[in-house]
């Protein structure tokens, strides 16, 4: 990629569903989605015209109801996701280059945290799968904050804080506009990676206008 050069950098964060693995592509979340919906019902929450396993969280901090009744059913939907998530990666594919890429910063001695929106144990059992035992920082999901997920920044924030990195020297690879959006909030820098022509075209709607990864061949 002309005039970039991770060496720029003290320290990388990446996202991990669509940045590091293809976490859903092949796992059907329609049985997660009617499971939430249904399990939240009982508590007298309707969020029945969801999608996405992930609108739950806000669709459930919007509703008039008790603080109690909120945080048990934020806990049913995280109980399912984290769930599927486990499942799911057991078989995920991984995105091309991405151990070649971890290689690099190891021989470069930058470290390197995740930030995401999924839950740390799918994170953890992925890594464990590929046999990545270091240390690395994880910041995901809080089951009950889910007004901390990006695109707030905190997660990002957080990392690069257990990473001992400043903030500003940091970058951050995600694959979607929400996570270009978190990392101007975190205030580090950030590049976009696009594996698939439906990834590209959401950054063309922002107006990203910088260069994307295809992979992480196009960086190492």
């Amino acid at each position: 990629m002309d005039n970039f050069s991770i060496g720029h950098y003290n320290g990388v964060i990446l996202d991990f569903d669509g940045t590091m693995c293809f976490l859903f592509r092949d796992y059907d979340l329609s049985k997660t989605v009617k499971q939430i919906i249904s399990e939240v019902s009982v508590l007298g929450v309707d969020i029945s015209n969801i999608n996405d396993p992930f609108d739950a969280f806000n669709m459930i901090l919007c509703q008039s109801i008790t603080d109690d009744i909120k945080i048990q059913a934020l806990a049913i939907v995280d109980k399912l996701l984290v769930k599927a998530e486990c499942e799911a990666a057991k078989y995920c594919n991984v995105v091309n280059g991405l151990w070649c890429f971890i290689s690099k910063l190891k021989q470069m001695k930058i470290p390197f945290g995740i930030a995401t929106n999924n839950g740390d144990e799918c994170v953890r059992l992925f890594l464990k799968i590929h046999a990545m035992d270091d240390y690395i920082p994880i910041n995901g999901r809080i089951m009950k904050h889910p007004e901390l997920l990006k695109p707030n920044p905190w997660s990002i924030i957080k990392t690069a804080g257990e990473m001992k990195v400043d903030i500003s020297k940091t970058l951050f690879i995600g694959d979607t506009p929400r996570d270009w959006e978190t990392a101007k909030n975190a205030g580090c820098g950030f590049i976009g990676i696009a594996p698939t022509e439906r990834k590209r075209v959401r950054f063309d709607a922002v107006s990203y206008g910088e260069s994307l990864l295809t992979d992480y061949y196009d960086i190492i």
